[in-house]
């Protein structure tokens, strides 16, 4: 039976845990390559770039200098801009 969309339904009962939990094992092996990784990027959403422009020239200079820098490692290869109208 389909409840409607908007019916109250009773609230969540929070309880103890029944057992351990057990921790993930992740196994990385060099020797298995699938792809390669051309990078990793970012995308600058309109909210990213109102909070860029709250930084002082000093640092918003620095934070681009750390991103995007070729001298930098690590610096990111792949970046979207996206343009809300």
């Amino acid at each position: 039976m389909r409840r409607g969309v908007f019916e109250r339904i009773p609230a969540i009962a929070w309880r103890q845990k029944l057992r351990q939990a057990f921790a993930a094992i992740i196994e990385l092996n060099p020797l298995n390559k699938f792809q390669k990784i051309l990078g990793f990027g970012a995308a600058f959403t309109d909210a990213s770039c109102y909070m860029f422009n709250q930084l002082s020239g000093d640092s918003r200079r620095r934070l681009f200098h750390e991103l995007f820098h070729p001298s930098r490692d690590g610096t990111q290869r792949l970046s979207h801009l996206h343009r809300l109208e």
